[in-house]
């Protein structure tokens, strides 16, 4: 496909003062030129707002920046605003905390972008102090009932989320939800083999976790493709999955705190 697709990132974040330096410097360093910034803040007060309007002031002559910050309510309110103020073909997602991989990321997903394509998805690093692990996801189909990929290593057309935004409903899920609607849909869903983003875990909370439980009970059971015994099934599956996860994303917590530092690398082969 033609190499000057314009491609627009949204970040969203509301007192993010620790990470939000960090993210924007991986999306300003990207040696693709035609890129839009879009940051969305949440009226944050702990000094974000100064090192964003810092980083603007170096980088607006070279980049197209627009940042917005106001109140909001909630993260997919925020990204709703984005994608309203998006201008390119696609749009991906990278929230505060989260990164592009290196800066030749978006140069090689743009290599491989087909004319046809509505949403590419590819890998992802999961981090968490400091360790970090790869994450191929499988392709998408119905089985899944839910996205196998990460929002962040995903490239989704505008023009479909200008006509159906994130439901903000859901708090914590709803980019799931959109993603199982576009399957339903129709819309074409297509890996690439690259390595797109890393992306933070250390600020999940045991109570995201089991709000996330519930909204994805919710998702499955208003979706055309989830019979009754679908459901049941995916609930003794999400259970499971919801112990393993809280286990997986607890107990680096557990393990740094006691202080047994021999024991870390438990996180990396579980």
């Amino acid at each position: 496909m033609d190499d000057k697709i314009n491609i627009s990132v949204v970040t969203v974040c509301l007192n993010a003062k620790k990470y939000i330096e960090s993210t924007l410097n991986s999306i300003i360093k990207q040696d693709y030129p035609y890129i839009q910034l879009v940051v969305i803040d949440g009226n944050s007060s702990d000094g974000t707002q100064e090192i964003i309007s810092s980083i603007i002031k170096k980088y607006q002559k070279y980049k197209e920046i627009i940042y917005i910050s106001e109140n909001d309510n909630g993260i997919y309110n925020a990204m709703n605003k984005g994608i309203s103020f998006a201008k390119g073909e696609f749009v991906i997602f990278m929230n505060v905390g989260d990164s592009f991989v290196d800066s030749k990321t978006i140069s090689e997903i743009v290599k491989k972008i087909r004319k046809d394509d509505e949403i590419i998805y590819g890998n992802h690093y999961s981090t968490i102090y400091n360790k970090r692990k790869l994450h191929r996801p499988p392709n998408v189909n119905v089985t899944h009932m839910r996205p196998v990929f990460c929002h962040q290593a995903s490239l989704t057309r505008v023009d479909l989320l200008k006509k159906m935004p994130f439901d903000e409903s859901y708090k914590i899920i709803a980019d799931a939800k959109f993603f199982l609607n576009q399957f339903e849909m129709g819309h074409k869903f297509r890996y690439i083999d690259i390595d797109i983003a890393n992306f933070n875990l250390e600020g999940i909370s045991s109570s995201q976790i089991n709000k996330k439980y519930l909204e994805t009970l919710r998702m499955l059971s208003e979706s055309e493709y989830c019979t009754k015994v679908d459901l049941e099934n995916k609930k003794r599956s999400l259970i499971k999955d919801k112990k393993r996860e809280f286990i997986k994303r607890m107990l680096p917590h557990f393990i740094r705190y006691i202080g047994y530092k021999k024991y870390e690398n438990i996180w990396e082969h579980s």
